[in-house]
């Protein structure tokens, strides 16, 4: 039992690891490279909207968004199920002591 569990305990770490790199890229992309001027941009400046874009889409870090994105669903079913996995062996270890007690 004590080797399930522990493999359970690493696929945690190892996906809870996984979100927070992942999360981390994303952060990263959402900062802009700049900070920006205390005045209001004026209206249509393309420059402004170039960057704007390039922050929704995380083009200015090269981080690809959508990637990161199905980065995080995986680490999450990863991270579920490792823990359904956990749940299951100490199921089983209380349902054994039950049995010989």
């Amino acid at each position: 039992m004590d080797s399930i569990s522990g493999i359970a305990q690493a696929g945690l770490q190892a996906a809870a690891a996984q979100l927070d790199v992942s999360a981390r890229k994303i952060a990263r992309a959402a900062v802009p490279p700049s900070a920006p001027s205390a005045r209001p941009a004026p209206r249509n400046d393309a420059g402004i909207e170039s960057r704007i874009d390039g922050a929704i889409v995380g083009l200015s870090s090269g981080t690809d968004l959508v990637r990161e994105t199905i980065n995080q669903s995986a680490a999450a079913v990863a991270y579920r199920a490792n823990l359904a996995t956990l749940r299951t062996a100490d199921e089983t270890q209380q349902t054994l002591v039950d049995v010989v007690s």
